[in-house]
C-alpha cells in the first residue's frame, strides 16, 4: 500500500477521532486496512485496543477511500457519473463497507470519507438512509449543510441495492454536527438492547 493511502486513512482518523472523542488518537487506521479484507474487520479506521474507554460510543463503521487522478492508471471519479456508471467507485465502497463485519454482525452505522487527493482538506463523506435516520433521532439538523442526496437505482450489479446516499463536504459536516447527541443516542440504544 503506498503512503499516501497511509497518510489519507491517518489524516481521517485523527480528524474523525477529535470530532467524535475530542481525542485526534482515540481513532487508529486499521492495520494491514489495503490488504485482503477476510483477514481483518474489513474497515479503514477503528478504536486502538489501548482505548477500551471509547468503546461504550464506537457507533461507527469506517471506510476511507483515496483515488487520485493518474495513480496506477486511475483515471479518477466524479460526481455526475454515478448517473451514468452503475458501476462507480463510490458504489463499490459504499457495497463493500455495508457488508461489512461491524455493519452486519454489530449493527453499526455506516460513514465513508473519500477524496481525490491525500489531503483531507477536500475529502467528502457519505451516509446512507439509517444513518441520516439515527442523526434525526438525535436531534442532529443537516439541513444548513450543503449536500448531494443520491437516490441508487436498481442495476446490473446484484449487490448494490436502491438506497438514498448523501454527501457532505468532510471538514463542512465535522464543523456543523455535534457529536455529543450521536454519542447519548447510541449509548441509550446500547443500554436499551
Amino acid at each position: 500500500m503506498s503512503q499516501k493511502w497511509k497518510g489519507f486513512e491517518n489524516a481521517a482518523a485523527k480528524s474523525l477521532g477529535e470530532w467524535l472523542f475530542g481525542d485526534e488518537k482515540a481513532l487508529r487506521r486499521t492495520p494491514c486496512s489495503g490488504g485482503w479484507k477476510g483477514r481483518g474487520t474489513g474497515v479503514d479506521i477503528t478504536i486502538p485496543d489501548d482505548r477500551p474507554d471509547l468503546r461504550e460510543y464506537d457507533m461507527f463503521a469506517y471506510e476511507a477511500k483515496c483515488r487520485k487522478v493518474g495513480s496506477r492508471g486511475a483515471t479518477g471519479w466524479h460526481f455526475e457519473q454515478l448517473l451514468t456508471s452503475p458501476k462507480h467507485e463510490i458504489l463499490s465502497w459504499w457495497y463493500d463497507l455495508s457488508q461489512s463485519k461491524p455493519v452486519k454482525e454489530e449493527k453499526k452505522l455506516r460513514m465513508l470519507v473519500f477524496s481525490k487527493t491525500s489531503g483531507i482538506a477536500k475529502a467528502y463523506i457519505a451516509f446512507g438512509q439509517p444513518e441520516m435516520d439515527f442523526m434525526g433521532e438525535a436531534g442532529v439538523s443537516v439541513r444548513a449543510i450543503p449536500k448531494i442526496v443520491f437516490e441508487v437505482g436498481r442495476c446490473e450489479d446484484p449487490h448494490i441495492e436502491t438506497e438514498k446516499l448523501y454527501f457532505f463536504g468532510f471538514r463542512e459536516f465535522l464543523s456543523c454536527v455535534d457529536s455529543g447527541s450521536l454519542k447519548s443516542l447510541w449509548r441509550r440504544r446500547n443500554a436499551a438492547s
